[in-house]
């Protein structure tokens, strides 16, 4: 069963901002920008104001309160702590859990329409327990995400700042894929993503090269294929378009995409700048615009992952060279 949005709990939480509009937009200033400059496109103007709507807080301290009030109000039974400006600790009767609101924080402080909507789905997530259902941590829940390389720093850092003798078993599970971009597991839960940890795979009795071959099978039966839409009327730039926030994990079924690359002109390129916004096109194809779309995106979605332009191979993908 598909479902709309999740948010990634256990050393991180948030929630997707859709973006098909955001695309649609930045790839009609681009044209316009082409129209008024013979040097390239202008700054982009950011698409939405930097005033905080309803979830908005004045500042990062104040939103850790507010949200640690509410998942007290949700979970009355927890012990709810905050350790620092947008990490919150959560202790039950079942474990302990370390949340960083950094992603609701970048998503409320724009005034994203989607802000109330990402911080109710974490505080359902918690009263219905998600996040601590030990049933979670089971095989056919396990799945692949992409990651920035400073992503994971950040979440190895934060398992640090938890109880010593607990750091290693909370520490999350990952591995390089190309480039800067990292790969990462996740539990699969009904309204988010739990983050797997080394306490996870010992709990499931798996070594890290099973672990991922597990993902992968897991996502291979769990996704649909690629769906895709160009940009906008004429152009050769897709955006592909699930609403699962697994777009980009979908780059790792290399597989999948044997088909596209023999669609496109040239050689399939393809760019993860976001965890729900994927873009690709051909190499003899609009790659500016590609470039283009793939530095505002990841400037400006809540799940930044890469610039990174990847290259499809029978073999596997490789990165392209910035100068191509």
């Amino acid at each position: 069963m598909q479902r709309q949005a999740r948010n990634e709990a256990q050393i991180l939480v948030g929630a997707p901002e859709p973006t098909t509009r955001l695309t649609s937009a930045f790839a009609a200033e681009y044209r316009a920008d082409a129209m008024r400059s013979r040097g390239g496109p202008a700054t982009l103007a950011l698409l939405l104001a930097a005033v905080v709507l309803a979830c908005g807080r004045n500042d990062e301290a104040a939103f850790t309160r507010q949200v640690a009030e509410r998942m007290r109000a949700a979970h009355p039974e927890a012990k709810v702590a905050i350790t620092a400006p947008l990490t919150i600790e959560v202790a039950t009767k079942d474990g302990t859990l370390t949340f960083s609101l950094d992603n609701l924080w970048r998503m409320c402080e724009k005034g994203s329409e989607e802000c109330e909507g990402a911080i109710e789905r974490t505080l359902r997530s918690l009263a219905q327990g998600q996040a601590f259902d030990k049933a979670a941590v089971a095989a056919a829940n396990v799945r692949a995400v992409l990651k920035d390389r400073g992503w994971i720093e950040s979440a190895a850092q934060l398992a640090l700042k938890g109880p010593k003798d607990k750091a290693e078993s909370n520490t999350i599970v990952s591995r390089p894929f190309a480039a800067d971009i990292w790969i990462a597991y996740v539990f699969d839960l009904p309204d988010g993503m739990r983050m797997l940890t080394r306490g996870d795979l010992a709990q499931l009795g798996l070594d890290e090269d099973r672990l991922h071959a597990l993902a992968l099978a897991n996502l291979e039966e769990a996704l649909t294929d690629i769906p895709h839409e160009p940009l906008g009327d004429g152009s050769s730039v897709r955006v592909v378009k699930a609403g699962d926030s697994y777009e980009a994990s979908r780059i790792l079924l290399h597989g999948r995409w044997a088909a596209l690359a023999r669609a496109v002109k040239g050689e399939l390129l393809v760019a993860a700048p976001a965890r729900d916004a994927v873009l690709f096109t051909g190499s003899r194809e609009d790659v500016a615009m590609l470039r283009y779309m793939s530095e505002r995106l990841a400037a400006q979605q809540d799940h930044p992952i890469s610039t990174t332009i990847l290259r499809w191979t029978p073999k596997g993908w490789e990165v392209l060279d910035k100068t191509s």
